[in-house]
């Protein structure tokens, strides 16, 4: 269960969800619903939509920088055991963290069709939640 909330594809279905909610009460919304606009208030539910999105990337692009690496040994590991601090292992341990932090830098800097669309759907889902009942007035 938890696995799939974590997935790319609980993403899609959500947002799915979400653009079909919205569609859904822009509809009822014309034909008359004496005044509650729930077309407005679907704007927050696309602007979390696009949040999630993004999220979902973000923790998509943490998992492939991370990839099957297990955790070695620091020198602060052998303090706390009472050993000498190891220069040769600090040093090796910051470029090991300083090539981390690039590899994850370089897969943000690219850009994914989910992100194009987290990045639409946090827009349009503002202007639907600040304007969205102007053409129904």
């Amino acid at each position: 269960m938890f696995d799939f909330l974590k997935s790319g594809r609980f993403s899609a279905v959500f947002a799915g969800v979400i653009v079909a909610i919205s569609a859904l009460s822009l509809i009822v919304d014309l034909m008359g619903s004496a005044g509650i606009y729930w077309f407005q208030r679907s704007g927050a539910l696309i602007v979390l939509a696009g949040v999630e999105l993004q999220y979902a990337k973000l923790t998509s692009l943490w998992q492939r920088a991370v990839g099957d690496d297990t955790r070695e040994k620091t020198s602060r590991d052998g303090e706390l055991q009472g050993r000498a601090v190891d220069i040769k292992g600090v040093k090796a341990n910051s470029e090991e963290l300083r090539a981390f932090a690039l590899r994850l830098h370089g897969g943000n800097r690219q850009n994914s069709a989910t992100e194009n669309v987290a990045f639409v759907f946090i827009i349009l889902g503002t202007l639907i939640w600040g304007y969205g009942d102007v053409p129904f007035r």
